[in-house]
C-alpha cells in the first residue's frame, strides 16, 4: 500500500529529527554549564572574603593576646597552622589551575589569604612589642610602695615593676637632659623635698646648686621619648599631674641603653654619682594606665577585624570579577 511504501521514509526523518534534538538539548546543556562556571557565586564571594578574616583574626589575636605570653607554645601552634593552610590552599589552587579543572575559588581564596595573613602577623607581633610585653610582665614584676628617693637606692629595687613613691616626691624637670640617637631620649632625676633639721640640712653636701641625696646617688629617674620642653624642660607622662608620684617601669633594652648614656651624661656633667639607675613612665595611677594598654588592644583588634572583613569582601568579589574576566572558572 501506499502508507506501507511511505513509512520507512516517515521513520527516517523522525530519526533525523529525534538526532537534532539530542544534539540541541546537548549543546543548549553545554552552554548552561558554561553559563554556570562563568556566573559569580555570591556564596563563593562570601566564603572567600570568610576564610581571609577568620585567617586575620587568629593570626592578629595570637601574635597580641595574652596567650603569646601564658601559652607560646599554644600561640605559635595558631599561627603556624594558619601558615600552613594558606599554603595549601595555594598548593590547591596551582594543581587544579593546571589540571583544567574549576579553580577560581581556590585561587581567589588563597590570594585572600596571604593578603590577610601577612598584615596580621606584622600589626599584631609589632603591637605585642609596642605595648602588651609590657603589661603582661609588669604584672609578674615587684610592685614597691612608699619608696624614698632620697633615702633609697636602686639596686635594693631591681625587681621593680611598678613604684609608688613617697609622698613628696617629684621630677627636677629643670635639670633634666636629653640625648639624641634618631629619637630624642629625656630623662630627668625624681627626687623629694625632705624634711629635716636645719643643723643636719646643712651637712648635706651641694654640687652645682643641687642637694645630694642622702643615699649618696640618685638611682630614679623619670624617662620619655621626645617630649622634651624648650631648653630641655622635662614634660613627659603624667608630669604635669600633681597628683602624680607613681612609676612603671621602662623595660625595652634599647631604650634603656639610650636612657643610661643620657643619664651618664647628666652624672658627668652635674658631679653627682650614679649607681643603680632605674627607668620609669611617670604616671598618675598605675593600675589604670595598664589596665588601659590591654582595653585598647581588645579595642583595636575588634575595629581591625571588623575593618579586614569589609576589605575581605571588596576583595573576594574583585578577586572573583577578575578570575572570571580572564577565563577562569
Amino acid at each position: 500500500t501506499i502508507w506501507a511504501q511511505k513509512r520507512p521514509a516517515f521513520h527516517g526523518h523522525r530519526d533525523r529529527t529525534c538526532r537534532s534534538c539530542a544534539m540541541l538539548s546537548a549543546e543548549r546543556y553545554h552552554l548552561l554549564q558554561k553559563g554556570l562556571r562563568t556566573t559569580l557565586r555570591p556564596g563563593e564571594i562570601v566564603l572567600t572574603a570568610l576564610t581571609g578574616a577568620v585567617i586575620f583574626g587568629v593570626v592578629y589575636s595570637s601574635c597580641c593576646f595574652g596567650v603569646r605570653y601564658t601559652s607560646p607554645g599554644l600561640s605559635s601552634v595558631s599561627v603556624f597552622a594558619c601558615l600552613a593552610a594558606t599554603i595549601g590552599v595555594t598548593l590547591i589552587a596551582a594543581s587544579r589551575y593546571q589540571s583544567k579543572r574549576r579553580a577560581r575559588v581556590w585561587m581567589a581564596t588563597a590570594f585572600l589569604m596571604w593578603c590577610c595573613f601577612l598584615p596580621a602577623y606584622s600589626l599584631g607581633d609589632r603591637y605585642w612589642w609596642r605595648s602588651m610585653i609590657n603589661y603582661y610582665t609588669w604584672r609578674d614584676m615587684a610592685s614597691y610602695v612608699n619608696i624614698d628617693p632620697e633615702m633609697d637606692r636602686g639596686q635594693s629595687f631591681m625587681d621593680a615593676g611598678t613604684v609608688y613613691f613617697k609622698e613628696g616626691s617629684y621630677i627636677l624637670r629643670n635639670r633634666s637632659i636629653a640625648f639624641h640617637n634618631g629619637l630624642t631620649y629625656c630623662v630627668a632625676p625624681i627626687m623629694r623635698n625632705a624634711s629635716l633639721d636645719p643643723a643636719i640640712a646643712a651637712q648635706i653636701p651641694t654640687l652645682n646648686g643641687l642637694k645630694v641625696p642622702r643615699s649618696r646617688t640618685v638611682d630614679f629617674w623619670a624617662v620619655g621619648t621626645d617630649c622634651c620642653g624648650v631648653g630641655g624642660f622635662f614634660d613627659c607622662g603624667d608630669v604635669n599631674s600633681f597628683q602624680a608620684r607613681s612609676g612603671l617601669r621602662v623595660l625595652d633594652s634599647t631604650s634603656r641603653s639610650m636612657y643610661l648614656l643620657g643619664v651618664q651624661e647628666w652624672s658627668a656633667t652635674m658631679g653627682i654619682p650614679v649607681r643603680h639607675p632605674l627607668f620609669f613612665t611617670w604616671v598618675r595611677d598605675p593600675i589604670v594606665f595598664a589596665e588601659g594598654l590591654q582595653d585598647r588592644c581588645v579595642t583595636d583588634f575588634i575595629v581591625r577585624l571588623s575593618s579586614c572583613s569589609f576589605l575581605c569582601l571588596i576583595g573576594a568579589y574583585i578577586a572573583h570579577s577578575f578570575l572570571r574576566k580572564v577565563h577562569i572558572c
